[in-house]
């Protein structure tokens, strides 16, 4: 497997990356989009066929899996998230105030972004940015179609 990891800057560059690495073959599991939060994708999310992770989440995850804090909602169990983001309810993050909470890059490490590319992909995001990975078969040309697509940057790497 051959893994790459995009920066862009708008969300219709995303979406023609997603458009064109699936014609080439990719599938949907193979490609996942990463930003700060799903606020600042209204697009992406609304296609709903788009695999987004969201920074702003797994802060909120790991916190309450710390055992530090948790996030209360009514309705669900504490600490509970939707996977497709906001529930619409109030919710309150209840627990140590002066907790330390892991940084942007830290969190893009523990979902597999690898050394130096995790650094600048949280400049990235935290500057309102599209981080799009993807990790498919030798034969897509990824790199490619990403830059197509409008690309600012592109790290790749040989997927173990």
């Amino acid at each position: 497997m051959m893994e790459n990891i995009a920066i862009f800057d708008n969300e219709q560059g995303v979406l023609d990356a997603i458009r064109l690495l699936r014609e080439a073959g990719a599938e949907q599991d193979d490609i996942r989009v990463v930003v700060n939060n799903r606020e600042g994708a209204p697009r992406l999310t609304s296609e709903g066929n788009v695999r987004i992770e969201e920074l702003y989440e797994l802060q909120l995850a790991r916190l309450d899996n710390g055992g530090d804090a948790r996030l209360i909602t009514p309705g669900l169990q504490p600490g509970g998230l939707s996977q497709y983001g906001s529930t619409g309810l109030e919710a309150a993050l209840v627990g140590n105030p002066h907790r330390d909470e892991p940084s942007s890059e830290e969190l893009l490490r523990d979902i597999g972004i690898p050394g130096e590319a995790a650094g600048c992909c949280a400049k990235a995001i935290e500057n309102g940015r599209y981080v799009v990975v993807t990790d498919t078969e030798v034969g897509i040309n990824a790199e490619a179609l990403l830059r197509r697509s409008g690309a600012t940057d592109i790290v790749g790497w040989e997927g173990v």
